[in-house]
């Protein structure tokens, strides 16, 4: 009894001491919040003895962007699965007729020889030997595609549906507009022209206009009488340094805004000279400050290493979005004309001019393999075997040497991450530290200087080949095969006169039909049914 009278006195005291008025703080974080209970006074209130302030923890919260980039590419490694699932469907019936068992040695390629889950032991013809007679007569994909292009006699179904098969599985990008009929007419061994635009006086005049528009570059006007000279360097090959100084020089004004202060006109003359220095190093894939280009004044120092990267690498993308997160609508666009340039001149730079995709694609083979003679020349007669090991190294990582042992490439050589050595700069670097002044090494730096020794085929850049580049040889494929296979050329069941002009045929139409941004996850009517029970 004695214990509950104790208790009654002690919530009567509360209640008489606890004030009419009282103020509730919060500091809201990311991870944490703060509070404080406070009277009129600002005076921290007492609860229970205590005083009223602390903070609460707990684990910050992750963007929708990381759980949508994963959600993304689930739906794309679905759709792709989907496709090709399509393209067995329509090849199926010929395939059978000579290779029952084609598809099941495809579906179990991944499997090592060594899993005693293997069955076969080829994958594209039914023996090791007829195997490896395919792979000594094309020794990459690209060989078999410009061959089933330009050849009219008739070729195993085998091989055709090989070609097509990793067209609709990698079949480019979508953000370019223009018909099929518009590259095309850019390939001369398709009968094409000899010439490509990347850089016309509208592009600049229009970019000029995107200056004007935004606040602090309004006095920005680039040269338009020289984008045929840009352009000529742009298309020419070999771009380095001294073209990036070219351009640079020809992208300025013949002459300067002039002010009746002369602070402020010579203030402008460097603004200028600055943004079209940084512009001609952003278009050639060098470092660029977008904070100059942009003429902004005030950046933090935590926020200059957002402001100044290089166009290309495999996080480009991720360093753009988050460069544009901080940016204003007319300054975005500013930077997304400024990338389609860039996009544009990587492209020229992975087909040359004149040339279709495959006919590049083996250009660089043939140029890779000369390179390596050269760099195993090098290795050879390189006095210093720790370095001559180094090299060697830094090549097995660059190709990711299945053969070698890698682990001990980077451990013997520093590098963390293979995709270090996939930026030319960063391969430079690796490389030219390492080499002597003989003829072969002189040579060897002058490429990587330019940025064209030992090329990929499969690069990070290749994320800018549009859609139509594959379908122009798809078409090729099917206009020299169908002649033997009929139903290559099936007409596409949409008979829709803009889809006939776009995809005429059901496998054009399996390369070139996409769904709409706004279409959430694929289901067939029965996995519906299954979900919802009716």
């Amino acid at each position: 009894m004695l214990g509950c009278e104790r208790k009654r006195k002690r919530r009567e005291k509360e209640k008489m001491a606890k004030p009419k008025d009282y103020t509730i703080g919060l500091d809201i974080g990311t991870n944490s919040v703060g509070w404080v209970v406070t009277d009129d006074q600002n005076n921290i209130l007492r609860i229970k003895g205590k005083k009223a302030i602390g903070a609460r923890l707990f684990t910050e919260g992750k963007v929708a962007a990381e759980r949508r980039s994963f959600r993304t590419t689930r739906r794309r490694l679905s759709r792709r699965r989907w496709r090709i699932k399509m393209l067995e469907e329509l090849f199926d019936e010929e395939i059978a007729k000579v290779d029952p068992s084609f598809f099941a040695r495809l579906h179990e390629s991944w499997i090592s020889p060594k899993d005693k889950r293997k069955r076969y032991s080829a994958i594209v013809f039914p023996s090791p030997e007829e195997d490896k007679k395919f792979h000594e007569s094309y020794p990459t994909i690209y060989h078999l595609r410009d061959k089933l292009m330009k050849d009219d006699q008739k070729h195993d179904i085998r091989e055709i549906y090989i070609a097509v098969h990793q067209m609709i599985k990698a079949r480019g990008n979508f953000l370019h507009d223009e018909s099929v009929e518009t590259y095309r007419s850019g390939m001369s061994s398709l009968g094409g022209r000899s010439e490509r635009n990347i850089l016309s006086v509208q592009t600049l005049e229009e970019l000029n206009d995107l200056f004007a528009e935004n606040e602090g570059t309004e006095e920005v006007e680039l040269n338009v009488a020289s984008a045929e000279q840009i352009n000529d360097i742009l298309t020419g090959g070999h771009l380095n340094a001294d073209s990036q100084k070219e351009i640079s020089n020809l992208l300025l004004p013949s002459s300067f805004p002039s002010f009746d202060d002369k602070a402020k006109e010579k203030q402008v003359k460097k603004l200028i000279n600055n943004v079209a220095t940084n512009i001609s190093k952003a278009w050639l894939g060098y470092k660029a400050d977008f904070s100059t280009i942009l003429n902004l004044a005030k950046v933090d120092k935590d926020q200059k290493k957002i402001f100044a990267f290089a166009l290309q690498g495999g996080d480009e993308e991720d360093k753009v979005q988050e460069l544009e997160s901080l940016l204003e609508q007319s300054q975005t666009d500013i930077v997304d004309r400024l990338i389609e340039i860039r996009h544009a001149i990587v492209l020229s730079e992975i087909v040359p001019v004149g040339m279709t995709l495959s006919e590049a694609m083996i250009d660089k083979y043939d140029q890779h393999k000369e390179d390596l003679i050269t760099l195993k020349a090098v290795i050879r007669n390189t006095k210093d075997k720790k370095k001559a090991a180094k090299l060697q190294a830094i090549y097995d990582l660059y190709v990711k040497n299945r053969h070698a042992d890698l682990a001990k490439a980077m451990k013997l050589t520093g590098i963390k991450k293979r995709s270090e050595l996939l930026d030319p700069e960063e391969l430079k670097k690796g490389i030219s530290s390492l080499l002597d002044d003989s003829p072969e090494a002189v040579e060897i730096k002058q490429r990587l200087e330019e940025k064209t020794f030992l090329p990929l085929q499969r690069s990070n850049n290749n994320g800018v080949i549009p859609n139509q580049l594959h379908q122009v040889e798809l078409d090729e494929i099917i206009k020299k095969q169908s002649k033997y296979y009929p139903f290559l050329a099936e007409k596409n069941p949409d008979e829709s006169e803009e889809a006939q002009k776009k995809a005429p045929t059901k496998l054009d139409a399996l390369l070139t039909f996409r769904v709409p941004y706004y279409v959430g996850p694929m289901i067939t009517k029965e996995e519906q049914e299954a979900q919802n029970g009716h």
